[in-house]
């Protein structure tokens, strides 16, 4: 089992507003997601909010509820939602903690995908051994953001990096950060949450 995580920021570290992407739409940001995403061997992990945006903006796209219930909030993979007090969602199972799902798929093949939101970024970040992050060059108003400083150099190593022109003058930088010396998630500490932490 391997662990990465895979966010988007704008130039102040800011990820969402309102449960939104506050930059201009990015296509070949949206392709990247999909690929890293994507595969038999991926399990998507992400929070209760974090679904319920997903599922807010498929909405507003017009798929069908038979559809997500059938294929999965995120088309064709499979989802896990966390939270302490909710067990069942729409397209997607429900577990409590990241954690329980390394429990779940310790002994497999799969790669668990976190994508979101803030809080569980920081969590998965004790353990991932990748990082695929995309920065957008301006500051948006956001109001969900992560720390300045996730990725030190003295832990992780930065592979070269992608730029794509966006439009109206917004450029965005596709990285991806590799651990220098990769972690095994039952020999890493875990970080003690608090009751309620991912609602």
């Amino acid at each position: 089992m391997n662990v990465e995580i895979i966010l988007a920021m704008d130039a102040g570290c800011g990820i969402g507003y309102e449960g939104r992407l506050p930059w201009p739409h990015c296509p070949k940001d949206m392709k990247r997601f999909q690929e890293v995403t994507s595969g038999e061997d991926k399990i998507v992990v992400m929070g209760r909010h974090t679904h319920t945006d997903i599922l807010a903006a498929q909405k507003e796209r017009k798929r069908k509820n038979k559809d997500i219930k059938k294929n999965g909030v995120l088309k064709g993979r499979t989802s896990i939602v966390l939270s302490s007090t909710v067990e069942e969602f729409h397209g997607a199972v429900g577990m409590k903690t990241l954690r329980d799902v390394f429990n779940e798929y310790q002994f497999t093949d799969k790669t668990i995908v976190v994508i979101g939101g803030a809080k569980l970024f920081v969590e998965a970040l004790a353990w991932a051994n990748t990082a695929h992050v995309t920065i957008f060059d301006k500051h948006y108003k956001c109001d969900r953001s992560l720390p300045p400083t996730l990725f030190d150099e003295s832990t992780w190593a930065c592979t070269p990096i992608e730029k794509v022109e966006v439009g109206d003058d917004v450029n965005a930088y596709f990285v991806t950060y590799r651990r220098n010396e990769p972690r095994n998630v039952f020999n890493s500490e875990c970080y003690r949450l608090p009751p309620g932490y991912y609602n």
